[in-house]
């Protein structure tokens, strides 16, 4: 799916064609770091597996992502998120 004309064409120049797989790869390894994913168990199926003290660390750890890069300022002033 990945070499799709959304994220790659061979009329394309390389550059663009480059930034649309890293757009695509960024955005699942983000899914790594999502809350959504820990609901449901392999087949697809909501259950809730964590214990506790996991979900405890695993939002602890989230909420310091957030705060690391969603405070980035631009020269400007503005925040890139």
């Amino acid at each position: 799916g990945i070499l799709q004309n959304v994220f790659f064409s061979i009329d394309r120049p390389n550059f663009m064609n480059y930034g649309g797989i890293v757009f695509a790869n960024g955005h699942e390894i983000t899914l790594g770091f999502d809350d959504m994913g820990k609901q449901f168990v392999k087949d697809g199926n909501y259950r809730y597996w964590c214990d506790q003290k996991t979900d405890d660390i695993f939002k602890e750890k989230a909420i310091c992502i957030i705060h690391q890069y969603g405070n980035y300022i631009t020269d400007s002033g503005l925040m890139y998120n």
